[in-house]
């Protein structure tokens, strides 16, 4: 109980702190309680209550607001990755959890929801990926490879040692691009998330991280120990609406997957692209003695990547 509460003083007539509330034998002689124009009696002690919580309000607000303020401005504010990793997390500590069928079909509602959950953010981060710039046409990258070997053809007159780079950049690119995957490996830490930060970290950055593929699993495995545990007609009747339920989820999974996979077959994650520049000029430094024209030839690739690759 505040301290306030307890003071019960009078004050005289023309007192500035006279409380306020007139009586039938005119108005209350006591003292008014701090933020308020009456006494404690006559409900002062609300206003100043009032106050006190507001100020517990802000406190709290301002307890997280550092917080909230380092998510809004996370480089990774439009990525969705990390949001897949945990979803995914969840899904493989349920189905560990599970000793024996009755265990995993007890489970089934909600890892099911979870697949579904993935399906839902793992489609919106393709989306997002893409109308975002994150993920370049591979195509693009071949006609980025092939402006490296014309700058390089531009300065090197030796047929053999052109020969030679081109068939690795050509191998390089075979090495990098690699279909019906978009894979991301810049780690972006939206959540703080302690012990599970490292396995977060890996299935987030996994190659298969907007691939849909795992969960069609999940679900098949769920429809499979469903219909094995049914000894009769009557058993699967039963379990008729809960299986239906699981086929539809499987469909809509297999073809938000399938649409992935076409979407995304022909992209290539930015970050991989750099690399792949990197190696190109690596390959080229191997080759090349003359230090002039390799430095000429890798200010010409550093252009080439400012004028296709905008991170």
């Amino acid at each position: 109980m505040s301290d306030y509460q307890a003071k019960w003083e009078r004050v005289d007539e023309d007192s500035p702190d006279r409380c306020q509330y007139i009586m039938s034998q005119g108005q209350c002689r006591n003292k008014k309680v701090e933020h308020s124009e009456y006494c404690p009696a006559h409900g002062g002690h609300k206003a100043y209550q009032a106050k006190e919580q507001k100020e517990l309000r802000n406190y709290r607000l301002n307890q997280f607001k550092q917080r909230v303020g380092e998510l809004t401005n996370s480089d990774g504010i439009f990525s969705l990755r990390q949001e897949i990793g945990v979803l995914r997390l969840l899904i493989e500590h349920k189905i560990n959890q599970c000793t024996s069928t009755t265990d995993l079909l007890l489970v089934a509602g909600p890892l099911s929801d979870l697949a579904m959950k993935v399906e839902r953010v793992t489609t919106s981060c393709g989306r997002l990926d893409i109308k975002l710039g994150r993920l370049l046409d591979t195509g693009k990258i071949l006609q980025f490879a092939q402006t490296i070997i014309q700058i390089v053809s531009d300065e090197i007159d030796a047929l053999e040692i052109l020969e030679k780079i081109s068939t690795r950049i050509l191998g390089a690119i075979d090495a990098q691009i690699i279909t019906h995957e978009a894979i991301g490996d810049k780690k972006l830490h939206n959540y703080r998330l302690n012990q599970f930060q490292q396995r977060v970290d890996e299935l987030t950055n996994s190659d298969g991280i907007l691939s849909l593929r795992e969960e069609i699993g999940v679900l098949r495995m769920l429809i499979e120990h469903r219909i094995n545990q049914c000894t009769s007609t009557t058993d699967l009747l039963l379990v008729a609406g809960p299986l239906s339920d699981l086929l539809m989820k499987v469909e809509r999974v297999v073809t938000s997957c399938s649409r992935l996979d076409m979407k995304l077959g022909r992209l290539l994650d930015k970050g991989k692209v750099l690399q792949f520049a990197q190696t190109m000029v690596q390959i080229v430094s191997e080759e090349i003695e003359d230090n002039e024209v390799l430095e000429k030839i890798s200010t010409r690739i550093l252009g080439a990547i400012d004028g296709q690759i905008t991170v």
